[in-house]
């Protein structure tokens, strides 16, 4: 076993990430009666240019006035290259409510200088305001350039808790041909003459990498939006839910929704089934018992540290859904 072991950053019920487009107060108000674990307040690219300093009240009116104590509040604010990212953070960590935001979601970063500036530009302005629970970060990795140096932005900040893909910019940046966005695509086919293969999901190599990472210095690695439709998000809930599916067997802990439609697939896909809790618990007071005391196995059989890490976070996951509920 390496002596190069990343502890696993906090954990955080993460089963379901919903987007909130800030300029859209209907849309607030439907994330925040969804079943999402996580709510993604919007004020990058779904919010229109003229919209930037509305959206930003608008989000900020929410969370004073609205009821989130059974969600986490990440906030995605506007990409390092645009004008507005110092105005999205000061306007967030200096408001009345800003301790109600537990993570700031970065997007398109291409390096680990662009987090590191992030986290500079944050820990100035918290240390001004005497915040005293440091800001958690949300990375997403939505290009060509964040994904081949997705290892390096992982470790380039404390505060980071997750990455998570962003399929949609990925593809563009990728040049990718795309019938659905983080979906499969007809002509993605191994066999011959494309008539005997069944495998046509063009994402799930870049997918795989950044959970790949994710596991490797121990963030939370979320899986990105499904998209059949631009003009209907839930016009597939069939190919959603294989999407879903998908990310959990590669070891994704949730998914990016963009409806409450799709939280609620996504929560069920992504809670440990009654076998699987039974089976972690098992395993945890197996290690529990053998702490300092030699091996630790089960049934004869040996528990290494990923098992046992996998098996904690299951059980910190079920826990949570049952205090929530």
């Amino acid at each position: 076993m390496t002596f190069s072991v990343y502890s696993a950053t906090r954990f955080r019920l993460s089963r379901s990430v919903i987007y909130a487009m800030g300029h859209q107060p209907a849309c607030i108000e439907a994330a925040a009666n969804s079943e999402a674990d996580v709510v993604l307040f919007e004020l990058e690219d779904a919010v229109p240019v003229d919209k930037k300093n509305e959206a930003r009240s608008n989000v900020l009116q929410a969370l004073g006035d609205l009821d989130w104590s059974k969600k986490a509040i990440s906030v995605r604010v506007n990409a390092l290259d645009s004008p507005f990212t110092y105005q999205d953070v000061i306007s967030l960590l200096e408001s009345p409510v800003s301790s109600k935001i537990d993570l700031l979601f970065l997007p398109k970063p291409g390096n680990a200088a662009d987090v590191y500036a992030f986290d500079v530009m944050v820990t100035q302005v918290e240390r001004a305001m005497g915040r005293d629970r440091p800001v958690g970060f949300d990375i997403m990795i939505e290009s060509t350039l964040g994904l081949t140096n997705a290892a390096e932005i992982a470790q380039a900040s404390a505060r980071i808790e997750s990455l998570q893909f962003g399929s949609y910019d990925y593809g563009r940046s990728a040049c990718m041909q795309i019938e659905t966005v983080g979906g499969p695509h007809s002509g993605y086919q191994v066999g011959i003459d494309g008539q005997s293969g069944h495998l046509n999901d063009p994402f799930h190599y870049p997918l795989s990498r950044i959970i790949e990472v994710a596991r490797a210095f121990g963030k939370r690695p979320i899986d990105g939006p499904y998209i059949a439709d631009l003009n209907d998000y839930d016009a597939d809930p069939t190919g959603f839910e294989a999407s879903a599916r998908r990310g959990r067997i590669l070891g994704s802990d949730g998914k990016q929704a963009l409806t409450p439609a799709q939280a609620a697939i996504a929560n069920r896909i992504h809670t440990p089934t009654a076998d699987e809790i039974e089976r972690s618990e098992e395993i945890c007071s197996a290690a529990q018992a053998a702490d300092g005391s030699g091996v630790r196995s089960l049934n004869g059989k040996y528990l290494d540290e990923a098992t046992i890490q996998t098996a904690r976070n299951t059980v910190a996951k079920a826990e949570e859904i049952q205090r929530r509920s």
